[in-house]
């Protein structure tokens, strides 16, 4: 979903909003053998059995592969995103063919690749979808008829002008009343009740989102709407469909890949293993291994769409981290529950999206693009960004060098110190 708040009133001096197009071709030279299978995984326990010269040469090796692969896999996803966008008449075959090349060139797990094609088929039955649902609601001239198309989706005549867009993995729809946005946005359409006050105020704090729940399988998850403050607005536009068609993309990928869960279960497994754990086992494995990476899944996924729609990294701290931010599942992090708007937000957590920031910041002014370093970083865990900045950029960041850092990236509205918070804005 994507906030009114940060909204900017110029565009962006960096992170330009692009779509989608194949990546220009240059020339490789990997690290990987003819037939080589890489696990990072398996790699960083054989570290373990070297020492010496040898150890730091082996070390060496596993970074230059590890950083061979990351991009690989980004260089990948850029190419299926592509060839979807571009090749409208694509053949799911084709696409498959694709990432099967790319992962015997980029020495991919058995597991990454399965993972890879899996995302594919999906993103493939979703389009299956989408063309089966506006196949009748279209123009003479094969526009898509909006007005008809929702009314047919959320069971509602319009009130006001409704335009509609399909790409092959995303629906999109743009109202110019707020009625018919408030109706979808608060999920009114699926009781198919009446609007109440509170719909309102909830709607006029979106500038967009991706539905969640579409009673019809076929389009859930990849329909996306905008808020009628930006009907007249290309520009705010063109921001909130790259957003929420970044969450699209990620939602793909996250029906496969859960290193957020992953991490978490292994964190509780070796406290358990050390017997670090309180005795009440079974709160601190749901808070370890379920609530906190179901928290810390979601801001990533944030981070990533705002980076990608053209937000300044200050602006971004600024939308999820300031006071009464509509991304308020964040006061359940640790069990840090609270009510009201103007309460502050878990300091750990804020913490590690600080440090998410600045680590997509970093991996940026180091030469990666925006879709490199969605790729690299979303299919890691939140809390182990920064370990995957140095990775790739070959730098370990001293505690004053990041907080240095922290200072470049992180709006100064935002205060970590529970005893000293300002809430004015002074950047």
């Amino acid at each position: 979903m994507r906030e009114i708040f940060s909204f900017k009133t110029t565009k962006p001096e960096i992170n330009p909003v692009k779509e989608e197009t194949l990546p220009e071709e240059k020339a490789e030279v990997l690290p990987f053998a003819p037939g080589e299978v890489f696990d990072a995984n398996a790699e960083v326990q054989k570290l373990k059995e070297y020492h010496s010269q040898e150890g730091l040469e082996k070390v060496a090796e596993f970074k230059e592969k590890l950083k061979a692969q990351k991009e690989g896999i980004a260089a990948m996803q850029q190419k299926v995103l592509a060839e979807m966008a571009e090749n409208k008449d694509y053949k799911l075959n084709d696409i498959l063919a694709l990432v099967e090349s790319e992962a015997d060139k980029y020495a991919l797990t058995m597991e990454q690749r399965g993972k890879a094609l899996d995302v594919v088929r999906l993103m493939h039955k979703k389009n299956l979808g989408i063309q089966e649902v506006v196949a009748d609601c279209q123009t003479e001239t094969g526009e898509i008829d909006g007005p008809k198309l929702y009314n047919k989706i959320f069971g509602a005549p319009a009130k006001g002008e409704v335009r509609a867009a399909a790409n092959p993995y995303s629906l999109y729809f743009r109202f110019n009343n707020m009625d018919d946005y408030s109706y979808v946005i608060s999920n009114a359409y699926k009781k198919h009740r009446e609007l109440e006050p509170d719909d309102y105020v909830f709607a006029k704090k979106m500038g967009g989102a991706k539905l969640e729940k579409l009673a019809n399988k076929k389009i859930k998850d990849v329909v996306i709407v905008e808020s009628p403050i930006f009907f007249n607005r290309d520009d705010y536009s063109e921001e909130i469909l790259t957003h929420e068609r970044q969450h699209v993309v990620n939602g793909f990928i996250h029906e496969f890949h859960l290193p957020d869960f992953e991490h978490g279960l292994g964190k509780y497994k070796e406290l358990q293993k050390q017997g670090k754990l309180s005795s009440e086992g079974e709160a601190e494995f749901f808070r370890l291994a379920v609530d906190n990476p179901k928290i810390e899944s979601r801001i990533k996924d944030e981070i990533c769409a705002y980076f990608k729609d053209g937000s300044q990294p200050k602006y971004i701290s600024k939308s999820l981290l300031r006071r009464g931010t509509i991304y308020d599942y964040a006061l359940d992090y640790n069990y840090d529950l609270q009510d009201g708007d103007d309460v502050d937000l878990p300091v750990e957590y804020m913490e590690i999206v600080e440090d998410g920031i600045i680590a997509f910041s970093e991996l940026l002014k180091h030469g990666y693009s925006l879709d490199e370093a969605i790729s690299i970083l979303y299919s890691e865990p939140l809390l182990k960004w920064p370990k995957v900045l140095e990775r790739m950029v070959g730098e370990v960041s001293a505690k004053a060098e990041w907080e240095k850092k922290r200072e470049k990236y992180i709006s100064k509205i935002v205060a970590r110190d529970k005893e000293n918070i300002k809430n004015e804005e002074v950047d």
